[in-house]
């Protein structure tokens, strides 16, 4: 039932709907970004052998997330480029969901995406670059 507010106009949106739709955007970052992770970037048994075998399809893949796995610790490859990230949201995100969010709706969730996306590089940044001591947060 929540989810009809997506697709109702801005008319009918109380603060509480408001806020709903945009913790639904951070929800849905959540799910895109597993989604995106597992299937996409660890997709090799899913999708890469379905692919002619070519060191430039295996050297794209690398370097949009394999170089990640590879240098862990390297702090200017720990989150997504600013720029490939970009598209990616464009394309997985931003596009499709402009079919069937309304256009008073999809604002306040792309924003609430956006946060979720910025919440997540920020949290993988803290767990790779980080190390509390026990009792305290910094």
């Amino acid at each position: 039932m929540a989810l009809f507010i997506l697709f109702a106009p801005e008319s009918d949106f109380t603060l509480i709907h408001k806020i709903g739709i945009f913790v639904l955007g951070i929800l849905s970052w959540t799910l895109m970004e597993y989604v995106m992770h597992r299937y996409l970037f660890h997709g090799e048994e899913y999708w890469m052998d379905k692919l002619p075998h070519s060191k430039w399809i295996w050297s794209f893949h690398f370097l949009m997330h394999g170089i990640h796995h590879a240098f862990p610790q390297d702090i200017n490859r720990i989150v997504f480029p600013p720029i490939p990230g970009f598209f990616v949201l464009m394309l997985f995100a931003y596009l499709p969901s402009s079919f069937f969010i309304s256009k008073e709706a999809h604002p306040i969730w792309y924003a609430g995406l956006i946060l979720g996306y910025v919440c997540y590089d920020t949290t993988h940044f803290f767990m790779h670059h980080s190390s509390p001591k026990e009792g305290s947060y910094v």
